[in-house]
């Protein structure tokens, strides 16, 4: 695993440094050779500013980050969608943006609802909450990949319809492998939700406090927004983050 981190700036007395796991998800973390960038590293940068915490990164396969930051009593996880069954698991830290899933598909693809995808196979990242969001629309043909790219490179190859994926990335992750994003197009899944921050439950509570107040303040003054509206890839009908929302 390859550990990246940042020199403290705004330091404040009790500074301590955490470990934030998580895995590539293009325009909001991700590696580019040595360097890790996205809208949630600037984010965090700008809580290390608030806090004096320093926050290191840790990019593992999504199943194993998300046990490593449950392990690890200085450990955190972004971004992380808070479910019922995760929800004892950690400490829930604050909100970090949001997020919605869309099955993007190929624009040659005749399919222009959900329902028309039928019984079609429809791929999707192992260890994602994608799964049962699928499930709850009603498709039953789905196949896991262990990251991103090999279902960029699945649907570009026609080997699956659809792609289960973030808004957020799944055109960034198309792009990055190499394929024209006019070709693709997207189809809605679910309601947007929020992305939280997460820890260990044996996270320092103060430190937990903290991080949250930071977090509550990007949203309030608006440098959240700015830094989604920077990172936001326009897609048909959606060209900037507000109308992909939807509220």
């Amino acid at each position: 695993a390859l550990v990246l981190g940042w020199a403290l700036s705004g330091a404040v007395g009790h500074a301590a440094d955490f470990t934030i796991y998580t895995t590539d998800f293009p325009q909001l973390v991700e590696l580019e050779g040595e360097r890790v960038k996205g809208l949630y590293v600037e984010l965090m940068l700008q809580v290390e500013a608030r806090t004096g915490h320093r926050f290191n990164w840790r990019f593992q396969p999504w199943p194993r980050a998300q046990l490593s930051a449950s392990n690890d009593p200085n450990g955190l996880v972004a971004n992380f969608t808070r479910t019922p069954e995760r929800e004892p698991q950690y400490r829930w830290i604050g909100i970090m943006g949001w997020g919605r899933y869309g099955v993007f598909v190929l624009d040659k693809h005749p399919a222009q609802t959900l329902t028309a995808l039928g019984s079609e196979r429809i791929g999707y990242l192992q260890g994602s909450d994608a799964l049962q969001v699928l499930h709850s629309a009603g498709f039953a043909s789905l196949e896991a990949a262990n990251t991103v790219q090999a279902n960029a490179h699945k649907l570009h190859l026609g080997r699956i319809a659809g792609w289960a994926i973030n808004l957020w990335t799944g055109p960034a992750v198309y792009r990055k492998a190499g394929y024209a994003l006019h070709d693709l197009r997207v189809l809605p899944l679910n309601e947007a939700w929020d992305q939280w921050l997460a820890a260990s439950p044996q996270f320092p509570v103060e430190a937990a406090a903290q991080i949250d107040a930071a977090l509550r303040t990007l949203r309030a003054d608006g440098s959240m927004k700015a830094l989604e509206a920077k990172y936001w890839q326009a897609l048909p009908g959606m060209a900037h983050p507000a109308l992909a929302k939807g509220r």
